[in-house]
């Protein structure tokens, strides 16, 4: 048996060593293997390394933040449908930013390029293309022949408390267009009158509309529109009228007569 000091020697210098011991015993078996044992061979310790150690070395991470980017940018989409979804684009496009920043300064031990570049540009579409619909409907929604009403114009002046109804004078009469979400009542079908109110939170549907929140519209014709729970878009002639609420308590100061669905 070889001792632990012959591991240190080179390997020629141990097979001579145990072939010089070996002369003249009976060990043809243990003689055969030295001489084979080809004398360049040294002897190593260490196992070499396996394709397992390779694949690891060669692994590159996904960046997060690129992969962030994408799916935040594809919400940022909804922009097209409401434009206060408008700052979720510009989150996209700062998490898409931050990851190609990572991914530059990782010297290539990140990956994730292409799905940030994705991201902000689907980021770019959704605040761009998003925002600019909203402004060219905006701009080209109006009939002609009919001016734009909001309902910011239907309430009190602060400045002049008293007065404010007088004021509104000068709508009566006009042939205006207005956006509101309509009044849920019994009737879901067929509607040819009914309210419209400023918008879907608790002043409207929580309850009894503000008086100042809320038009009667009376449509033109008798097939009437079913309910829905968007912004409807109607024209007609505005009208200061005092008239009983439909489907609400109270009475109503504005009419909308002779409207038309947009």
């Amino acid at each position: 048996m070889l001792s632990s000091a012959t591991a240190s020697l080179p390997a020629t210098d141990t097979l001579e060593r145990v072939k010089a011991d070996t002369e003249g015993r009976d060990v043809p078996v243990m003689a055969e293997m030295l001489d084979s044992y080809p004398g360049e061979t040294t002897l190593q310790n260490d196992p070499a390394p396996s394709s397992n150690d390779d694949d690891w070395q060669d692994y590159q991470p996904l960046s997060l933040l690129a992969v962030g980017s994408v799916v935040v940018a594809v919400l940022g989409l909804l922009t097209f449908i409401e434009p206060l979804i408008g700052v979720v684009p510009l989150i996209a496009g700062g998490l898409a930013c931050f990851a190609l920043r990572s991914i530059s300064q990782s010297n290539g031990e990140m990956r994730g390029g292409v799905y940030a570049m994705l991201g902000l540009g689907l980021a770019a579409v959704g605040l761009v293309g998003g925002l600019g619909y909203h402004v060219y409907v905006y701009a080209t929604e109006v009939p002609t022949g009919f001016v734009r009403l909001n309902f910011a114009d239907l309430q009190p002046d602060e400045r002049n408390p008293q007065g404010w109804y007088e004021n509104l004078k000068s709508w009566d009469g006009k042939d205006v267009f207005l956006k509101g979400f309509i009044y849920p009542g019994e009737k879901k079908q067929g509607l040819t009158a009914f309210l419209l109110c400023r918008d879907k939170g608790d002043c409207c549907f929580g309850g009894n509309p503000k008086i100042t929140d809320r038009v009667l519209v009376l449509l033109d014709g008798k097939e009437g529109i079913n309910f829905s729970e968007f912004l409807q878009k109607f024209t007609g002639t505005f009208k200061l009228s005092n008239q009983k609420a439909v489907d609400a308590s109270g009475e109503v100061l504005y009419v909308l007569e002779a409207a038309e669905k947009r």
